[in-house]
């Protein structure tokens, strides 16, 4: 399984209405995932639904195809 970090200090607002910080994406099995500080997957209600803040760590041509993937 490859893995790699794309973004970090994530602020979004998730679909169950909660708050969270410091999530971090990751692109793993060609999908894009985030996760929580405590490493759990965000899914389901707790899938991220609005963005706040993102610090991303890959160039634009990289984000770009990255944001393509499924988001699971």
């Amino acid at each position: 399984m490859s893995s790699f970090i794309f973004a970090i200090n994530i602020e979004a607002t998730l679909e169950n209405g909660t708050k969270i910080t410091d999530a971090k994406g990751f692109v793993e099995n060609n999908k894009r995932i985030y996760k929580n500080k405590e490493g759990n997957i965000l899914t389901g209600s707790t899938k991220i639904k609005t963005f706040d803040f993102v610090s991303f760590v890959v160039t634009p041509e990289i984000l770009n195809f990255i944001m393509s993937l499924e988001y699971e």
